[in-house]
């Protein structure tokens, strides 16, 4: 019987019309059903089709399991099994399990839940077990501890904790759930935050100690960042950053003198990590500034990366646009909003890389690094809004570029020419007096600070001084003059703000750098004709005091600073004091090492040292040995025997205060001194290689064989 529906006709009456299908519909609706539920019901033996039909039907086809979570068409092939395009694109695990079930968001939510309200409870007992157990606070010092770092820098180890103890202490510090990705350690407790980096956990209070440390010590020495800010704050900023300031206050951290070393590798490790990501935030720069401004302690000058990290740092800024600061879009694929504040900042950054690159090259006597266009003094007519810098890195930029202007027309290539070398004296002249005149111009924002800088670049161009010569140079005494003066100047202004402001082991690399040149100076000019015409109790008493100074910047044992102060003191004891100048007017002053610019005196006395100390006399030659008894320079000469005694003295030291015969002719000193092969301090310091026999009878013989010139042995 043929089933009847009502309908509505058009005047609202109620009609019925049977509801009859033909054949063909009612054949064409099982056919869909059975195409939909093949899947489910293939093998049913109530299926509606006939046998032609289940021919035709492939066997049971399952997606895998990721496909079917998130329910999706999936095209897995089972036999011969291949995975699904889904799962290769997303690098899933392609499976296909029978007893394989969804699961809800809910229910996994539920599930994340009741694990959040287990692991508190396991972390409230684990408190409690700790505290029960009288265990020391967290916040005790140790030392000569390994493992983890726990709060305070305090190192877990079962020793202090016992086994148990530390097994619980450290798997609550190691739980995955407390630790976001950006290193910080949640406890929910109290809600405090520990910051983590490789084994060093640091907790809140030891990080403001630290921040607070660099911010009372380093800071006035660059002032780059901003006080007023959080420790949070600069870790959102860059972690990176955060941690450099960490790894800076740390240097000289009374609390904790080892930390420093603790921390080296792994802030090494995301330093060299965050630069191989290719940094998008000129934040980064920030910490790389830094890091260059106060290097990691090193003890080998072959293994210092603070060279590479400037040049690196220059190269970051500009990719991201810092030498536009006003125009970051053009360096961006996003778009980029930058209120004044914003662009202030890019602008005093920007001016901190060209004055970091510039005390870096100084410093390590390599070419400047430094970018000084219009965007740190745009003109009206440029469509740019001029944004001044902060007083005190204005002064310090305007001193950097003047000594810029000093490195490009002193220190060229053609240094080696005596002609050149003549006209280059009369330069220096018209640089001391730019150099006058910035003085004048700045005198009233000058601090004492500034004039720190300020000396240590005139000292810069009165280095000069060691390239001349009494034959090519008629105002040869003068000059040396000059740079006695400079030296001194420097050295007072320097150790007057240790005394009244700033202690100098807090003091930058780059001061670090020019007292050791002044001291070296000192040492030559108190050893050679010249000290005849300087006051010698002061040059003395400001000598003694440069070697202490450089001691004070150590940071740990065996560093640069301790070993070049050995250095120095050795040569001074073997220079008999300073007591042994020679009243001949000679070429003794001038410098073998020359390819260092300003800092040439500084390669060319090690290598003196390697000469005269190293090969003679094995106890103070090892550099590693001879800090451990470090040499007194004020003891008398007996104390401290002088190396090589009965031994023929050597026709070219200089420091024994013997005049040369002869001098070395030009093809001699020309020398590529300053390359790998010939780096004295890559050398000798590393006190790796052996150096008997390279100047007697070595190197420099078959040399001097080659090109005919007598009177070298």
């Amino acid at each position: 019987m043929a089933a009847t529906s009502p309908t509505i006709s058009r005047n609202g009456s109620y009609q019925f019309a049977s509801a009859v299908h033909s054949p063909a519909t009612v054949k064409g609706d099982a056919h869909k059903r059975n195409r939909s539920n093949a899947g489910l019901d293939s093998n049913s033996p109530e299926s509606d089709d006939g046998p032609e039909q289940k021919r035709r039907q492939p066997g049971v086809k399952r997606a895998c399991n990721e496909c079917r979570q998130q329910k999706l068409r999936c095209d897995v092939i089972q036999e011969p099994f291949q995975s699904c395009s889904r799962c290769n694109k997303h690098k899933l695990d392609c499976r296909v399990d029978s007893n394989f079930k969804r699961i809800g968001k809910r229910s996994r939510n539920a599930e994340m839940e009741r694990e959040i309200i287990r692991l508190s409870a396991e972390n409230d007992q684990l408190r409690k077990q700790v505290s029960s157990a009288g265990l020391a606070p967290l916040n005790a010092p140790a030392a000569n501890a390994q493992g983890y770092t726990g709060y305070h820098g305090l190192p877990i180890n079962q020793d202090q904790y016992g086994s148990h103890a530390a097994a619980a202490v450290e798997s609550l510090l190691g739980l995955k759930q407390g630790l976001d990705p950006a290193g910080a350690y949640r406890l929910p407790a109290d809600g405090l935050q520990m910051r983590s980096l490789g084994n060093i956990i640091l907790g809140p209070d030891r990080v403001q100690e630290l921040f607070e440390a660099f911010f009372s010590h380093y800071h006035d020495f660059f002032p780059l960042l901003d006080p007023d800010r959080s420790p949070d704050s600069y870790f959102e900023m860059a972690p990176v950053l955060f941690w450099t300031v960490i790894a800076i206050g740390a240097r000289q951290f009374d609390q904790d003198r080892k930390l420093i070393e603790r921390i080296q590798e792994p802030y090494l490790h995301l330093m060299w990590e965050t630069i191989s990501n290719v940094p998008q935030s000129y934040h980064v720069v920030k910490a790389l500034c830094l890091l260059c401004t106060w290097p990691l302690p090193q003890t080998s000058t072959s293994t210092d990366p603070t060279f590479m990290f400037a040049g690196l740092m220059m190269q970051v800024a500009m990719q991201i646009g810092l030498h536009r600061p006003s125009h970051a879009q053009d360096f961006s694929r996003f778009h980029v909003t930058l209120r004044d504040e914003d662009i202030r900042d890019r602008v005093k950054t920007w001016a901190a890389c060209n004055i970091v690159a510039q005390t870096i090259s100084t410093g390590y006597g390599q070419p400047s690094l430094t970018i000084y266009d219009s965007s740190m003094s745009p003109h009206p007519n440029d469509g740019e809004e001029s944004y001044a810098l902060p007083a005190d890195l204005s002064n310090r930029f305007q001193i950097e570029q003047l000594c810029n202007k000093i490195t490009e027309n002193l220190y060229g290539n053609k240094i080696d020419n005596p002609t050149t070398t003549s006209s280059k004296s009369l330069v220096s002249g018209l640089l001391s007096k730019d150099l006058d005149e910035l003085e004048k111009r700045l005198s009233y924002t000058l601090t004492a600070m500034d004039y720190v800088y300020l000396s240590a670049v005139r000292l810069h161009l009165r280095l000069f001084a060691f390239f001349n010569s009494r034959s090519t140079t008629i105002s040869y005494r003068e000059e040396l003059v000059a740079l006695f003066i400079a030296t001194r100047d420097f050295l007072n202004y320097s150790f007057d703000l240790s005394r009244t402001n700033q202690p100098f082991k807090f003091a930058t690399n780059y001061l670090m750098q020019m007292i050791l040149a002044a001291g070296f100076a000192l040492l030559k000019l108190l050893n050679s004709f010249f000290a005849e015409d300087i006051p010698r109790d002061e040059a003395r008493h400001l000598f003694g005091r440069v070697i202490a100074c450089v001691r004070e910047m150590s940071v740990r044992h065996n560093d640069l600073p301790q070993r070049l102060a050995e250095v120095l003191a050795q040569l001074w004891k073997a220079s008999g004091s300073g007591n042994r100048a020679t009243t001949v007017d000679d070429d003794s002053l001038r410098l073998r090492v020359r390819g260092r610019m300003s800092m040439s005196v500084v390669y060319d006395s090690v290598w003196r040292w390697r000469e005269e100390i190293q090969g003679k006399d094995a106890m103070h030659g090892n550099l590693d040995s001879a800090v451990n008894n470090p040499t007194n320079p004020d003891a008398s000469s007996s104390t401290t025997p002088g190396p090589g005694a009965g031994a023929s003295p050597n026709p070219y030291s200089t420091f024994m205060g013997a005049p040369q015969p002869a001098p070395v002719p030009h093809a001699v000193t020309s020398m590529n001194w300053q390359e790998d092969l010939f780096d004295p301090l890559s050398w000798v310091l590393d006190g790796q290689l052996d150096f008997s026999g390279v100047y007697e009878g070595g190197l420099l013989t078959g040399f001097a064989q080659e090109v005919g010139v007598e009177g070298i042995p």
